[in-house]
């Protein structure tokens, strides 16, 4: 957005040349918003002169300049006419049509033909005109949240607030008429005019202003050069009004040539379905129901607040308008925009949620607007509204609360006026213990800016000056805080990362759809998103292992052997939604299948890490269709199940790729907060050991854990139990053979033969009444 140091001035009473520009840019970046570039502009008005067009003959273009009295012969334009005045420039000599680039734009194309008092054609006009400016760039970005900051007259509030300026009260910039407001509709019987608004359809508040004869002439010259040097294209004085009030007040607006709307009937409603409307650009669009549009009440005159319709637009020919000024919903003029890709400078300001009141006040400035610049017209008797008032925000805060926050003492009397400079109303009550002020924040502030007490608080402290507020180092008390689970994060990453050699991942908290069908397979107490981004990512994760699968199929395609682990959270529902955190784990390998105990004795190496007593047992259920049912064991620590670990099953393994895998999840809450006991050290036993080894034939039923129990319940002096080697047979069955090694030890003597002899008639008699066959 550009805006002009010039114009910005008009509202203020004082001259922008007393000032330095740059310091003005510094603090206004300091305190307000972000002026992304300067660039001073001048004219050497000597060079351009008004002429008038004295005739048209084979595609040159005669004209006359009363100034220089000079006639010249210049090139065909398309908007030439007979008698018009347009604006000339001379280069030694030579004469050519001025530009919008030479009016300092941004925009190539000629200067408009223009309207100029009589009495300045011979160059009066020059005077008329700043010859010199600055043009501000903005960053839009920086004002999304101040719909004020739209126009120049909101610049120049917080200019002379800043340089502590009178600002010229906003009666001088309007022509006072007479405000008929009416709830929703105002019948054409009582007005010239006939406005409605459909319920739901995305406008607030809508005014009107009917002239009924007008005279339409050219762009006014000043109008005209203050409008290009801020990238507006001048068009004729109708239009270039509307325009001019939308960049000074930041209010949009729409004029209609009357004599197109024979029922002189506007309302702002709903569009239906499939219905065409071509757009001032030339371009035909379909509409939609969700799209706001102004009517006539039977064809679409206009997209509300982003681009008037073509077939009633106003022309040169136009002697009658109807001028229409609303408030729309933002979020729906964004919608719109975005869908039919017209951003334009009006919806750009509906987008940002404007005074709801300012739009009877814009008609006010269009009628000033049209005196100065000596329009004459009939009409216009009175603006018709209709829409609710907005109620005022009113907000009640303490001086202790603004103080405090700020960090500044500040006198009572500074806080009102800091605040009353900029538009609020304060008033102050006071006693003997406290100040409270009641502020009254002015409409062009209250829709989405202001609406708690901590804003006011914000508004007082820069326009105080945040350079004025000495800088102190925030005091923190620090307290001891227990770090024990966030050593054991690292320690469990750690551990996974260097010891077990796997790759940690960090996957989306929600499932792939597309996957889960791939998977054929579907969560069950699945929290869904209410709005989902895509129609793939709808769930949120119930389990980790959907994710590390996917994993394994994005990276099987090009490698051999991979291992993946995470560190995330699940959520799952049964009466209320629960956040858990988990660890999961998957090896794969395309060519060896996995050994079920191999890959138990790498994770019984973190177990033992982490100090924790795991026991491997038979599931009673198993978690997810992943699990190979004759593979799997439920981990047990403490009498808490902690999770599952074992092999995939092949078929569901089939959906994803050719190999083997194993997968574990665990309860990561446990094993975060898990402190295992304490253990004193004990001195390691003098006296030797023996390592003993027993084989058996026993039904694959009995597991593994259940055979060490067993064994190690015979004899205290068991110190531990090791699977050397298990081997199975189709013909045997349901039969494995198992070997496993155990150590025998005394701690106070050198064991005899004798008492090691016992201990192995006792561990053979213990596993056989499991029903093993000692081999």
């Amino acid at each position: 957005m550009k805006l002009s140091l010039a114009w910005i001035f008009d509202h203020i009473k004082g001259s922008w040349k007393e000032h330095d520009v740059n310091e003005l840019v510094a603090k206004f970046n300091a305190v307000t918003a972000e002026i992304e570039q300067v660039k001073k502009i001048s004219y050497d008005w000597s060079a351009f002169s008004l002429a008038q067009v004295a005739s048209i003959d084979q595609g040159v273009v005669i004209v006359n300049s009363s100034e220089w009295k000079l006639e010249s012969k210049l090139p065909m334009r398309p908007d030439a006419v007979v008698g018009q005045w347009y604006l000339i420039k001379k280069n030694k000599r030579i004469c050519s049509w001025a530009t919008l680039e030479d009016m300092h734009a941004a925009k190539e194309g000629l200067f408009p033909a223009v309207f100029c008092p009589e009495h300045d054609i011979k160059g009066g006009w020059k005077k008329t005109i700043e010859s010199e400016d600055y043009i501000f760039t903005l960053d839009n970005k920086s004002v999304t949240h101040r719909p004020d900051l739209w126009g120049h007259r909101g610049f120049a509030r917080e200019i002379a607030a800043m340089l502590d300026m009178q600002l010229i009260p906003e009666e001088r910039f309007l022509v006072a008429k007479p405000i008929r407001h009416y709830d929703k509709i105002v019948p054409q019987a009582a007005h010239a005019i006939a406005l409605e608004i459909v319920p739901g359809s995305g406008c607030n508040r809508l005014a009107g202003l009917y002239i009924k004869n007008i005279v339409n002439r050219p762009s006014f010259i000043t109008m005209a050069i203050r409008l290009a040097r801020i990238d507006a294209r001048p068009i004729t004085s109708l239009v270039d009004c509307t325009n001019y009030v939308m960049y000074d007040m930041g209010q949009p607006m729409h004029a209609f040539d009357a004599s197109k709307i024979e029922n002189k009937k506007i309302i702002a409603c709903s569009a239906q379905a499939g219905q065409a409307l071509t757009l001032l650009d030339g371009q035909t669009i379909s509409l939609r129901p969700e799209d706001c549009i102004i009517s006539n009440g039977v064809s679409p005159l206009a997209l509300a607040g982003i681009m008037g319709g073509k077939e009633s637009a106003v022309t040169r020919l136009t002697q009658e308008i109807l001028i229409e000024s609303a408030h729309f919903d933002a979020a729906r003029i964004r919608q719109a925009a975005v869908h039919f890709k017209r951003r334009t400078e009006a919806s750009a300001r509906f987008e940002k949620n404007l005074d709801p009141h300012q739009n009877t006040q814009a008609l006010m400035r269009f009628l000033k607007l049209l005196d100065d610049i000596g329009c004459e017209y009939v009409g216009a008797d009175a603006i018709i509204s209709v829409g609710p008032l907005v109620n005022e925000v009113i907000i009640a805060i303490t001086h202790d609360f603004i103080v405090k926050r700020i960090g500044v003492s500040l006198a009572v009397d500074l806080v009102v006026k800091l605040l009353s400079r900029i538009g609020f109303g304060v008033q102050v009550k006071q006693d003997q213990h406290t100040v409270v002020y009641t502020i009254i924040v002015p409409s062009f502030r209250g829709t989405k800016d202001i609406v708690r007490k901590e804003d006011i608080v914000e508004e007082v402290a820069r326009c105080y000056g945040f350079a004025a507020i000495a800088e102190v180092a925030p005091q923190r008390s620090m307290k001891p805080f227990d770090t024990h689970a966030i050593f054991k994060i690292r320690d469990i990453k750690h551990h996974c990362a260097y010891a077990l050699g796997m790759h940690e991942v960090s996957n989306y908290a929600l499932y792939d759809e597309y996957f889960l069908k791939r998977l054929l397979w579907q969560p069950a107490h699945a929290l869904a998103l209410k709005n989902p981004v895509s129609e793939h990512y709808t769930r949120m994760v119930t389990s980790l292992i959907p994710h590390l699968l996917k994993n394994v199929y994005d990276a099987s395609r090009d490698v051999q052997e991979v291992s993946f682990f995470e560190w995330n959270n699940v959520w799952m529902f049964s009466d209320a939604p629960v956040e858990q955190k988990k660890l999961a784990g998957v090896w794969f390998s395309h060519k060896e299948p996995f050994n079920f105990y191999t890959i138990k004795a790498r994770l019984q190496t973190f177990f033992n890490y982490l100090g924790m007593m795991v026991v491997w047992q038979k599931p009673h259920t198993l978690p997810g269709p992943w699990f190979n049912p004759l593979q799997t064991a439920e981990l047990v620590c403490d009498g808490v199940a902690i999770g599952y670990a074992g092999c995939v099953a092949p078929l569901f393994l089939k959906n994803i790729s050719d190999g083997h895998a194993y997968i574990f999840e665990l309860d990561g809450d446990f094993l975060m907060n898990y402190r295992p006991q304490k253990q004193a050290f004990q001195a390691l036993s003098k006296y030797p050991s023996v390592h003993l080894d027993i084989s058996m034939l026993i039904d694959s039923s009995v597991t593994v854990s259940d055979i060490e129990m067993c064994i190690a319940h015979v004899d205290s002096r068991i110190k531990d139990i090791i699977l050397l080697d298990f081997f199975e047979k189709k013909e045997w069955g349901t039969q494995r053979s198992v070997t496993f090694r155990y150590v025998v030890q005394d701690d106070h003597k050198t064991m005899t033969k004798e008492e090691i002899d016992i201990i192995m008639h006792d561990v053979a008699s213990a596993v056989k009444a499991l029903g093993a066959q000692i081999r």
